[in-house]
């Protein structure tokens, strides 16, 4: 995954059906949205997963207020299914947030089994909040395999239950040489925030 580019990561553009026409149509979305959404619509028909993304994004980045929910998760969940990751971590977050647990535990799960460490976070948190105990080697496991990914949230996350005591004295130390890991990539997670903005990679997305 390029460390500049979360949302079209998935996307093979020598695949895409017409890779100017989509860049084209993106281009035209703040000037004529209906003709682009019109536009955009068809070439996901015909397979183009950057224009099922792009979709997905423009209603997602409206106000709260204008808004169309439900197509957002529409498109999302059309994105998911075309192959993008970030497409079903994003479901997951959003019907999470309308309280559909779980379609968001299935949303994350898809996407954790893809080996997504955002989602890997996420259905960790769901199991934590279901019952830590219970889910513990699931949740252990979820946040191991995300913080050897570089994911910030579960290197902090995993750290934090490791220098716990809960799982012996081995652990314990395992938790704290993790400590100048989980420094370095927070660090670099400022640093790339500054300098790229919102454009981060999936180790900055919890």
């Amino acid at each position: 995954m390029q460390a500049t580019n979360f949302w079209m990561a998935d996307v093979k553009w020598d695949q895409e059906p017409d890779v100017r026409e989509v860049k084209r149509l993106y281009n035209l979305l703040p000037v004529d949205s209906r003709t682009a959404l019109r536009g955009l619509q068809e070439l996901a028909a015909r397979g183009s997963l950057a224009a099922a993304l792009y979709i997905a994004t423009y209603f997602d980045r409206q106000t709260e207020d204008t808004r169309d929910e439900a197509e957002c998760i529409k498109w999302y969940r059309k994105a998911g299914a075309m192959g993008s990751r970030a497409a079903l971590y994003q479901l997951g977050v959003k019907l999470f947030t309308n309280g559909n647990l779980s379609g968001a535990e299935a949303a994350f799960k898809d996407g954790a089994d893809k080996e997504f460490s955002p989602s890997m976070y996420r259905l960790a948190c769901i199991y934590i909040d279901k019952n830590d105990e219970v889910y513990r080697p699931k949740i252990n496991s979820l946040l191991k395999k995300a913080s050897k990914k570089g994911h910030l949230f579960s290197t902090r996350d995993y750290m934090s239950r490791l220098l716990s005591g809960k799982y012996g004295e081995l652990e314990r130390i395992m938790g704290v040489l993790m400590i100048p890991v989980f420094i370095f990539r927070l660090c670099t997670f400022i640093g790339r925030a500054i300098i790229k903005g919102p454009y981060l990679d999936e180790t900055g997305y919890a």
